[in-house]
């Protein structure tokens, strides 16, 4: 966190960190929904915006505001697995792709399941975008993914 830099308006934190209180930040949830994963990479697209300083996050993609490295985080809760099955999470920048894979980590009755977890630090450009997608390499079986408070997202401005 130290390396979080303030700007115009910015003040020192109790703990003598920098910080600034319009740094571009972004905090999603799923929009409740469950949704089919395909076998190729699909941009996800339905969340509910908690918090969105500076209004940089619209229809499931982030805008950086000013040049910066940005931490991603996203987290997703898929079921009706395979023991094949391998899900993917595909973050997708203006200059670079990020992959995250899972497998089949526990079962619910006839339910197997995993929890996606990716956590990148992106160096982004101003008007850089960022989205998150997706997929199944093996998805004849129609795995499903909810979009509920089991799928979050943030994107903040580190420095």
């Amino acid at each position: 966190m130290s390396g979080i830099v303030g700007s115009a308006g910015s003040h020192s934190g109790v703990i003598g960190l920098e910080s600034n209180p319009n740094q571009p930040w972004v905090h999603c949830l799923g929009d409740g929904g469950t949704s089919t994963l395909s076998n190729s990479p699909v941009k996800i697209t339905a969340w509910e915006v908690n918090k969105d300083r500076g209004s940089n996050f619209s229809n499931g993609v982030f805008t950086a505001p000013i040049t910066g490295a940005y931490l991603l985080t996203f987290r997703s809760y898929v079921y009706d697995l395979t023991a094949n099955d391998m899900v993917y999470c595909k973050i997708t920048t203006s200059n670079r792709l990020y992959y995250q894979r899972a497998m089949q980590t526990a079962e619910y009755g006839a339910h197997p399941a995993t929890e996606v977890v990716a956590c990148e630090v992106m160096d982004m450009d101003a008007n850089d975008t960022v989205e998150v997608g997706m997929y199944n390499n093996n998805a004849a079986r129609g795995t499903q993914y909810e979009s509920g408070q089991f799928m979050t997202m943030n994107v903040i401005l580190l420095s």
